[in-house]
Order: C-alpha cells, then structure tokens, then sequence
C-alpha cells in the first residue's frame, strides 16, 4: 500500500529556530517577519510583494496595518 501525501508549497513556512526562544514564535510573528522580508525585496513595492507572497494586493494592505509594517 502507498500513500500519497502531496507537497503544499507556500511562503509562509515556518523559519528554522536558532535558539531556544524561537522555538516559541507564534504564526504572527512568522507572518509578520515574511511580510517584512519580502517588502524589502521588493524595495516597498506592495503589488510586487503581494504577488511574491500568492495574495491579494487588499490582504496586503490589511496585514501591514496590522502587523504595524507602514
């Protein structure tokens, strides 16, 4: 019997820990950290960013707001 597990792939994996404290990062931080490192990729550029992450431009907007990244 062989299963089938299909690969999901996303930007927003979670990062390998380097110490002990960021084995306790929570899924808003590692979405936040993405969110950053990708706008600065793309030197600011929203759209470019939105497109690199596979999201909408409008959700976007609302995690920088949220996420306090203006």
């Amino acid at each position: 019997l062989v299963m089938y597990q299909p690969q999901v792939h996303s930007l927003f994996k979670p990062e390998v820990a380097n110490t002990a404290n960021d084995t306790h990062r929570t899924l808003e931080d590692t979405e936040r950290e993405t969110i950053r490192q990708s706008l600065e990729r793309n030197e600011g550029r929203r759209k470019a960013t939105a497109r690199e992450l596979n999201i909408s431009e409008r959700t976007l907007y609302r995690k920088i707001k949220e996420y306090g990244l203006e």
